[in-house]
């Protein structure tokens, strides 16, 4: 019997070492923030999200890059309880299409009309913009610009550095990488960039899609 708790307690230390080395934020209890967060993801992807690296995150496209979100939030002690969501600042085209106007509400479409005065703060818990009005506007009211990761490190500034589909009210742009299934040359993704407080910020240019750049992600009011 002991032997067989002595092989039932390395397991877990197994996956807690796994998950500590696959997000080295993890501690094994969370800890929570009293405010919403948005940040800059530590990884860079090509288009279709491959490459975001987070506990439990397969696959490829907006869900990836969703799950890498939250992972990361919970590992670092981004969210404000057990049920908070996270969401990357990305818009896909269809019928309909998927767009942050929706999104950021935590759900689909786009036939959504966000309201309300919330704070995104970034992981040094300074402001960066307030109410949905000014964050889904043709002439954005950012306080800072989106420079902080998960991980409190300031985000390496790159040409149109951040992969996001969307233009400045939260509508989708055509050019979305394929709505991020693809990762080749011949494909283009709009971005923005991550120093920046006016439109730029998520309308900037577009890239081809198998440069590799960051993500946003908003905490879900």
């Amino acid at each position: 019997m002991l032997f067989g708790f002595i092989l039932s307690e390395t397991g877990c230390m197994d996956i807690n070492l796994k998950g500590q080395l696959e997000d080295p934020g993890l501690t094994g209890t969370e800890k929570f923030t009293d405010r919403l967060i948005v940040f800059v993801s530590d990884s860079v992807t090509v288009g279709n999200m491959e490459a975001l690296s987070a506990s439990g995150c397969l696959g490829i496209g907006i869900q990836r890059a969703d799950c890498y979100c939250n992972s990361k939030a919970r590992a670092f002690g981004r969210r404000m309880n057990s049920g908070s969501r996270f969401v990357a600042w990305l818009s896909e085209t269809g019928v309909p299409d998927n767009t942050m106007l929706c999104r950021i509400l935590g759900t689909t479409g786009n036939s959504c009309a966000p309201a309300g005065n919330f704070t995104w703060y970034d992981t040094n818990f300074q402001p960066i913009v307030s109410d949905m009005a000014n964050l889904f506007n043709a002439a954005p009211a950012f306080s800072n610009a989106i420079r902080l990761t998960e991980a409190g490190a300031t985000a390496p500034i790159g040409t149109d550095d951040v992969w996001t589909g969307t233009a400045q009210q939260g509508t989708a742009l055509t050019l979305n990488c394929s709505n991020w299934q693809a990762n080749t040359n011949a494909i283009q993704g709009a971005a923005g960039q991550s120093n920046m407080t006016n439109f730029d910020w998520t309308n900037k240019a577009s890239g081809p899609c198998d440069l590799v750049k960051r993500i946003y992600c908003f905490a879900v009011p």
